[in-house]
């Protein structure tokens, strides 16, 4: 006969039944019993209070491991929840601005702009953002600072020369509403 263990009734691979089944002794391990005058068995060991107490044990263990389990589960997901909740916030506190788009776009080949363009994820501080564009021989083709438009915080734009044929890399270097420096760099290439 398979030892019931307390882990088997915690994990609750085992239905009531099983427990019970497994509660009763093989054919081997049966004892005969007494027979009475009458003919009637005795020391049978569905009958036995000791059996009946293992049995009630056995139930209430399972009720309370089920107990158990749905708060851990109840417990769990409410955990899941607010881990969830916070790395969505932790996402909107700690967001860079990086770039989303330019004009003249990157790689790209075109015909002398007046102007580059770049836009965005995050609204930036003017002060402290720039956009310098560099010929072949990194010299620049700028003509003035960069501004941050007044009426889309996230787009970044300095005039610049006319511009020959050539490759231009465009650097830029800025600083978001939330206070986090990003930097990076592209060419085009005017043709």
């Amino acid at each position: 006969m398979r030892n019931l263990t307390t882990r088997d009734v915690m994990m609750c691979d085992l239905t009531i039944s099983e427990v019970v089944k497994h509660l009763q002794p093989h054919p081997e391990e049966r004892p005969q019993g007494r027979v009475s005058k009458d003919g009637s068995r005795h020391g049978r060991a569905s009958d036995h209070p000791s059996r009946r107490r293992a049995e009630a044990r056995l139930l209430r263990m399972r009720s309370e491991v089920l107990r158990m389990r749905s708060e851990v589960l109840g417990t769990l997901s409410a955990l899941l929840l607010l881990l969830c909740m916070g790395i969505g916030s932790i996402g909107a506190a700690h967001a860079h601005a990086f770039l989303d788009h330019a004009d003249p776009r990157v790689g790209s080949t075109v015909k002398s702009p007046r102007i580059v363009s770049l836009w965005f994820t995050q609204d930036l501080e003017s002060a402290f953002s720039s956009i310098e564009v560099l010929n072949s021989a990194g010299a620049s083709m700028n003509v003035g600072r960069a501004s941050v438009d007044p009426r889309d915080r996230k787009q970044l734009r300095v005039a610049v020369k006319a511009l020959p044929a050539g490759t231009y890399t465009v650097k830029w270097r800025v600083l978001s509403v939330d206070t986090h420096t990003t930097e990076g760099n592209f060419t085009f290439h005017v043709g």
